[in-house]
């Protein structure tokens, strides 16, 4: 594999981790995130071309200036949008630019000494705090977003691989213990904890947790089960994303395969056998899902209400889009990075460079609408 390519498919590869999973608990088939969702209905796939500018169709690239300063580092990105504002997590760093990509600071305190922390497992921006948090072996340490001064610390006695606050008593974590997802307030305090760790679902990808209308979810691996929070109820329950009846990998089936085939070939097994979800986010009305199809083949499905279409785009030679949006010769995969962005506003993607010795900071692509064309070319 190249440095381009491992670039490009870093954010979908799994890192597998002790991560969650809960084999007493059985999905609710009848409480879907997006019921009308089928991935597997062969007459939505596009099987004519029409360029990417037809399907995202308020779009800008972003070029996220490369200095000494602002250069970012490390293959499990995360960006996220706040505001006027993009924060990118590089290596142990959290790196912001402005809205045309000028750099504007840098949280970068790693070490032993007051205030620092030893790593970077994530990161969140906190607008109602005017704080950035990060999440460290001791627990979330709360900077200063305008001076990047440490502010306080949220002492844990388990490790927040990921989390996301809700409000000042109730701020998720997914950790390596058997319970993997805690609830815990500001204090630190344990209220709750969920879920117990099964390997045949544990994926690292850069942005864990994930707003969907008014449940904090996570999903499991690449399958079409998710792990939905409920903030009015303060209750989990375990949900398929899209309507179960296609040929769409489940956290069942990622357990029956790896007690079949062992832990490091089932994967693979999986692929060969079923649609994988690599990522999906939701801006307004548009759902955007990244779709694995066995033989390792790619498509992005644009859902919104009850319609939804889905345009393969890799390999080249079976791809449906012709990408005039970003400048040649971009690699089609750049759709994968989906999965490192979070806005509440547009969907984030990353071009990197092209050549393998160009160390320049990637550009951002960011699509503010999106439309369903019916190919005529």
């Amino acid at each position: 594999m190249t440095k381009k390519t491992s670039k490009l498919l870093s954010p979908i590869l799994s890192v597998m981790l002790l991560l969650p999973s809960c084999k007493e608990e059985k999905p609710n088939t009848t409480d879907i995130l997006f019921p009308a969702i089928s991935l597997d209905n062969t007459k939505d796939i596009a099987n004519t071309e029409c360029d990417l500018s037809e399907i995202f169709t308020d779009c800008r690239i972003i070029p996220l200036e490369t200095s000494e300063k602002s250069l970012i580092g490390g293959h499990q990105l995360k960006v996220v949008k706040s505001g006027t504002q993009y924060y990118v997590k590089s290596e142990n760093d959290v790196v912001i630019f402005d809205k045309e990509g000028r750099f504007v600071n840098r949280l970068s305190h790693v070490g032993g000494g007051p205030g620092e922390y030893d790593s970077l497992f994530d990161f969140e921006v906190m607008p109602q705090h005017n704080e950035i948090w990060i999440s460290s072996s001791k627990g979330i340490y709360r900077y200063d977003a305008t001076t990047m001064n440490f502010n306080s610390l949220i002492p844990l006695s388990f490790f927040a691989n990921a989390f996301k606050y809700v409000d000042e008593e109730t701020i998720l974590a997914m950790t390596p213990d058997e319970n993997t997802y805690k609830v815990f307030s500001m204090a630190g305090e344990v209220t709750q904890s969920y879920y117990d760790k099964d390997t045949a679902n544990s994926v690292d990808s850069p942005v864990d947790f994930l707003k969907i209308d008014n449940l904090i979810v996570n999903q499991l691996g690449t399958s079409n089960d998710v792990v939905c929070f409920d903030p009015a109820t303060k209750e989990f329950s375990i949900r398929r994303l899209n309507d179960p009846s296609g040929n769409l990998e489940t956290a069942e089936i990622n357990r029956e395969y790896m007690d079949k085939h062992g832990y490091f070939d089932f994967p693979d097994k999986v692929a060969a056998d079923y649609i994988g979800i690599s990522s999906f986010r939701k801006v307004g009305d548009t759902v955007l899902e990244v779709l694995r199809y066995p033989s390792q083949e790619w498509a992005l499905a644009v859902s919104q209400g009850d319609n939804t279409k889905i345009f393969p785009y890799y390999p080249s030679e079976k791809s449906v889009i012709t990408n005039n949006v970003t400048p040649p010769p971009t690699d089609p995969r750049l759709i994968n990075t989906l999965i490192v962005g979070e806005s509440s506003d547009s969907f984030l993607f990353l071009i990197y460079p092209d050549s393998d010795t160009d160390e320049s900071n990637p550009h951002l692509l960011e699509v503010l609408k999106v439309s369903q064309p019916t190919p005529t070319k």
